[in-house]
């Protein structure tokens, strides 16, 4: 999609962000805009969907994959 691609944390007017930056020969500004929208909407997804897996194995008690339910304590 682009010649240039970053992405890194940013602080700027005592705003804690994520910056993007982008540079296509093929695309202009809207199509990139439109692009990086998408990609935040399917990391979105992503983060809610394992936000929903977490609270479920959260609700079964188990501490992680491999160490079975957790004890009460």
């Amino acid at each position: 999609m682009g010649c240039i691609v970053s992405c890194r944390f940013h602080h700027a007017a005592d705003h804690n962000g994520i910056l993007f930056l982008l540079q296509s020969p093929r695309y202009d500004a809207p199509a990139l805009y439109a692009h990086l929208q998408a990609f935040l909407a399917d990391m979105m997804f992503l983060h809610l969907g394992y936000a929903v897996l977490r609270r479920a194995v959260d609700a079964q008690g188990i501490v992680n994959a491999g160490a079975g339910p957790a004890t009460g304590g």
